[in-house]
């Protein structure tokens, strides 16, 4: 083989292997990228869940302080990197969660545009409780995926006593023995 020939061969070596290094550089920003979207995501999803819980209770928007259109600010800013890093049915139903929030923005929005009740009649108020139930359960569903997603592979044991935390019946039991601790201390 001639030096020209070496060369070629080298220069194209070369420029395979460089590519390679891109591509798996680029695909750790992509990752990177994708579990910050992922935390961002899923602390607004506690904040959404809870405001869904506590519309179910009120049922009337004047009593909220929740700034509905804020979903989709957030939504726009980081949903493409979470899209880009999850799988395409976790990703449905994240995007699904952020169109429910956006669905209630929109109602808000109509309800206060219609004329104000007369005193002593029930609020401007669409949305009825099985909906609000419905769009809570998709919510909780898209946090937890967005929980799973902003961890690295090798963080699973942090994960899962993360997710054990969350689970409904272990929150249960820490409000019960939250609860049993401050019996003696009010008692004294």
């Amino acid at each position: 083989m001639s030096e020209a020939e070496l060369a070629i061969g080298g220069i194209l070596v070369g420029a395979v292997a460089s590519g390679g290094v891109q591509a798996v550089l680029a695909r750790s920003d992509r990752r990177r990228a994708g579990r910050t979207a992922a935390r961002l995501v899923y602390l607004q999803l506690i904040n959404a869940h809870s405001a869904i819980e506590d519309l179910r209770v009120l049922r009337d928007w004047n009593m909220m302080i929740t700034q509905w259109d804020e979903y989709a600010v957030l939504w726009e800013r980081c949903g493409d990197a979470l899209v880009q890093f999850l799988s395409t049915r976790r990703a449905t139903r994240v995007a699904t969660a952020y169109e429910c929030l956006a669905t209630l923005a929109r109602t808000r929005m109509r309800d206060a545009q219609e004329p104000a009740p007369a005193h002593g009649q029930s609020p401007n108020f669409d949305p009825g409780a099985p909906l609000l139930e419905r769009y809570a359960q998709v919510v909780e569903r898209a946090k937890l995926i967005s929980l799973r997603a902003s961890f690295r592979w090798w963080e699973v044991k942090s994960r899962r006593a993360l997710l054990a935390a969350n689970a409904p019946e272990n929150i249960a039991q820490l409000r019960a023995e939250q609860l049993g601790n401050q019996e003696p201390e009010q008692a004294q």
